[in-house]
């Protein structure tokens, strides 16, 4: 296997086989995006980079960031279809995916607080 051995060139054979698993997670993903085990798997992946992109942008409140992490999970399978394995490394698009959700969320969190904060005019 030539390939495989090309592929684990410089790099750490736990990490190589966490990225294949990674992808074939992703391509599952992108014919099904509501693939329960493929999505798993990909969490079981890539936890930390999807429940730091939650408290980064969420903090550390618990029930929030745990209905981002579900948020974020909806939107990598929604979005695997974009993925491109010649483009961006596995961990780098679902540290992005989850970056640009929690972001999101962020901001819509901030668009309803301001909305709730709006003061009333005299009559």
């Amino acid at each position: 296997m030539p390939c495989a051995k090309q592929i684990a060139v410089g790099r750490d054979k736990g990490q190589v086989v966490a990225d294949l698993r990674d992808k074939q997670s992703l391509r599952r993903l992108a014919m099904d995006p509501k693939n329960a085990n493929a999505l798993m798997a990909l969490y079981e992946s890539r936890e930390f980079e999807i429940r730091a992109a939650a408290v980064r942008w969420l903090g550390n409140n618990r029930d929030i960031y745990e209905q981002a992490i579900h948020n974020i999970l909806v939107a990598i399978g929604g979005n695997a279809r974009a993925y491109d394995p010649e483009l961006t490394d596995s961990t780098e698009w679902v540290r992005q995916c989850a970056d640009a959700e929690a972001r999101r969320l962020r901001q819509a969190v901030d668009a309803a607080g301001s909305r709730g904060r709006r003061t009333r005019r005299a009559v």
